[in-house]
């Protein structure tokens, strides 16, 4: 965790387009520094005792749009919380290659026109587009 956002230029409000995930990633705001860019997410609920990993994810897509679409190198996104709280979080390769795994995973979900696999949380029910679809329920 780390203390507030660096105080570099900014961009608010990017959405980017990324040829090569085929996917749109809104960016709340985007750090700029030399050859390098930092995605920023802003979040409306305080800081978990441990980052979701929906969180992470969010930020590891953003950072690969910056990464093509402004042709700069991303190598760390932040979260920054309601309660101030900021992390820090170093785009690592394997976050890279977990989340293009990912994105497969869900290419073949919409080709195949399958759900995906139930979740073990139900708490994860809460709130999900499918929840009046799903055997689980």
């Amino acid at each position: 965790m780390v203390k507030d956002l660096p105080s570099l230029p900014r961009e608010y409000n990017r959405t980017l387009y990324s040829e090569e995930y085929g996917m749109n990633a809104r960016v709340d705001c985007i750090l700029l520094k030399g050859k390098e860019a930092y995605p920023v997410e802003f979040k409306a609920s305080p800081k978990p005792g441990v980052l979701y990993n929906t969180h992470k994810y969010q930020a590891v897509a953003q950072a690969l749009a910056v990464e093509e679409a402004l042709g700069k190198e991303v190598p760390y996104a932040y979260l920054k919380y309601a309660n101030g709280e900021v992390v820090e979080l170093a785009i690592t390769p394997r976050l890279k290659e977990k989340l293009v795994a990912m994105i497969e995973e869900i290419g073949k979900i919409v080709e195949h026109e399958r759900l995906p696999r139930p979740t073990d949380s139900r708490k994860k029910c809460r709130g999900c587009f499918y929840s009046n679809l799903c055997r689980r329920l």
